[in-house]
């Protein structure tokens, strides 16, 4: 699910795959892998690719975002 959120947010917000690597401080092709679901961030890593999406790290392990069509979700 997290690399589906990760490609999904990163679209639906235009941000670029070099714009995200440089955000997140690692390489295009990691981008790419976490992606695919080749390789998992590391937790800091993760969080600067959240906080750069404009979600959380939370969000993006728990929920599929796509299906929410938001960068949250809410708990009521």
């Amino acid at each position: 699910m997290l690399e589906r959120n990760i490609a999904y947010l990163r679209k639906k917000q235009g941000v670029s795959v070099s714009e995200l690597a440089a955000a997140a401080g690692v390489v295009r092709q990691m981008i790419y892998d976490y992606e695919s679901g080749k390789k998992m961030p590391q937790p800091y890593t993760l969080l600067a690719i959240a906080e750069k999406l404009g979600t959380t790290c939370d969000a993006m392990l728990k929920y599929d975002l796509a299906k929410t069509g938001t960068n949250e979700t809410t708990n009521n």
